[in-house]
């Protein structure tokens, strides 16, 4: 198992701080935010900025660990701290795989809904990371399924399952005295 660490060579820290989640590559797009549900109502899908800026909103990650860092090894929960007043607080992370079908791939999603704890991991992937929905078979195994990008029929860059084809990212952690910018896509 190896630690994670930031974009500044420091370990992410587990229940604390505050991380834009980015392309391992620039000019791959810009970092993870929100975009729009096909009802348009309220961005409740986690999507890749379509550009390099603005970098996103910031996550934290959790877990059950009481250690104070994150490794490969962590099951966790990611979250937006930043999230449009009509969207659920906190902004978990989800995958709801009965819009798969309908749609031909499974988004991820921000919900209130916490029945699956810490289904997320990050792992080593190449000389960046990588992030996995992991969950558990009906016989109980736990598999891993990489998220990748798919872009849909509106050009939105969404977070899906996708396995063998990794959104390869990079963490930076927030500067709480900067104005970065945060983006809804």
């Amino acid at each position: 198992d190896y630690t994670v660490h930031d974009t500044d060579g420091k370990p992410v820290l587990n229940n604390a701080g505050q991380y834009y989640i980015l392309p391992a590559k620039q000019g791959k797009g810009g970092g993870l935010g929100l975009s729009n549900d096909d009802d348009g109502n309220c961005p409740l899908t986690v999507s890749q900025t379509p550009i390099d800026l603005p970098i996103g909103l910031p996550v934290r990650f959790s877990s059950r660990a009481r250690i104070s860092h994150i490794t490969t090894a962590l099951s966790l929960n990611i979250e937006f701290t930043i999230a449009p007043a009509c969207a659920p607080k906190p902004a978990r992370w989800r995958i709801f795989d009965e819009q798969s079908s309908e749609k031909g791939y499974t988004p991820v999603k921000i919900s209130d809904d916490f029945s699956s704890a810490a289904p997320f991991q990050i792992k080593k992937f190449e000389e960046d990371y990588k992030l996995v929905y992991c969950s558990k078979s009906e016989s109980g195994e736990r598999k891993c399924v990489d998220l990748g990008i798919k872009i849909d029929d509106e050009k939105n860059r969404r977070l899906v399952l996708k396995e063998g084809d990794p959104f390869k990212v990079k963490f930076k952690k927030v500067d709480e005295e900067s104005s970065e910018e945060w983006s809804i896509v």
